[in-house]
């Protein structure tokens, strides 16, 4: 199961990566909808993607304790698999209510932007150390 910090996501629709960014889509029930909402809660406004002519675009978490960033697991794919490690929540989340036979599910879209697979990360000239940073949501 492909876990995005401490929510994990069982099947994912589909995901599609393009160069550092990539999108995940995935139906979930409300219980893990709340939990990925939550996440997502702060990245409207607490995070950049720079753009840098001829070098490698570097994502920041302008949030003070790093809420931001957090580290996927991917199981799910298998050719052109992204690697699993430290991503940037980007401001992206979308998502439609929609029956199933289940009953209501959320079909949601979520943003990232792959920093690393190290948890020491240089985004131009700041180092951080992305292990011993804490989140403050606590899910």
């Amino acid at each position: 199961m492909t876990s995005i910090g401490t929510v994990t996501i069982t099947t994912p629709y589909a995901y599609n990566r393009r160069g550092y960014s990539i999108t995940l889509s995935s139906c979930v029930d409300e219980d893990q909808f709340n939990q990925m909402r939550e996440l997502f809660a702060k990245a409207e406004y607490g995070t950049a993607v720079h753009q840098i002519p001829g070098e490698r675009p570097y994502g920041e978490d302008l949030t003070a304790d790093q809420v931001n960033t957090v580290y996927v697991t991917w199981t799910h794919g298998t050719t052109g698999k992204v690697q699993s490690g430290y991503h940037l929540l980007v401001p992206s989340f979308s998502f439609v209510e929609t029956g199933t036979p289940e009953g209501l599910n959320y079909v949601y879209t979520i943003g990232l932007f792959f920093l690393g697979t190290l948890s020491y990360y240089q985004a131009c000239y700041a180092v951080i150390d992305l292990d011993v940073l804490d989140s403050d949501w606590g899910i």
